[in-house]
């Protein structure tokens, strides 16, 4: 019974979590840079275009693809376009041949 008592006093000595965790705070977004915001404006326009083409589905996708890259941090915006410009040249120079 002795070690029963000990455990339980251990047992008891250990925090106790708490029964709800507070939300954590949505994190923030922010303002996007000039590039990013004309990424938006080109989307947006897009939509306008095909909804008045009556391309419904295209415009809903230009619209969707807009607010998302309101979402994104700017940095991963700039990594993607860094990227689009670089892979002509990564192709180049891994799969050059002289022959």
């Amino acid at each position: 019974m002795l070690l029963l008592d000990a455990f339980n006093k251990d047992r008891a000595s250990l925090p106790q979590p708490l029964p709800n965790p507070p939300p954590l705070a949505p994190l923030p977004v922010a303002n996007p840079d000039a590039r990013t915001q004309e990424l938006i404006n080109e989307k947006l326009k897009k939509a306008e275009d095909l909804g008045e083409q009556g391309m419904l589905d295209e415009a809903q996708k230009a619209l969707e693809e807009a607010e998302a890259l309101k979402k994104v941090p700017n940095f991963l915006i700039h990594i993607c376009l860094l990227f689009q410009v670089m892979r002509p040249i990564v192709k180049y120079i891994c799969f050059y041949n002289p022959d």
